[in-house]
């Protein structure tokens, strides 16, 4: 594409759109442990690679709890092209 006046080139074909879809996994903490269990974290990523997944965000949550002052929780996203 010409990008001075917005106009393709001549003899360029127009780029198709990649689509994607998504997926979202969620880690929570021991409940009375109130830890990551970092293993099945690390196990979670490399399923999810091994079928294609990349991991496009990640965020760690304080959740309130009733019994506790609150918890953590891992929220991942992946995406993969279709």
């Amino acid at each position: 594409m010409d990008h001075t006046n917005g106009t393709r080139a001549k003899g360029t074909a127009p780029r198709p759109h990649t689509k994607f879809e998504y997926r979202v996994v969620t880690h929570r903490d021991g409940l009375w442990s109130g830890r990551f269990d970092a293993a099945a974290l690390a196990a979670t990523l490399n399923r999810m690679g091994e079928q294609g997944w990349r991991l496009a965000e990640a965020s760690a949550n304080s959740i309130p709890g009733l019994l506790t002052s609150h918890r953590e929780e891992m929220l991942l996203i992946f995406e993969r092209e279709t």
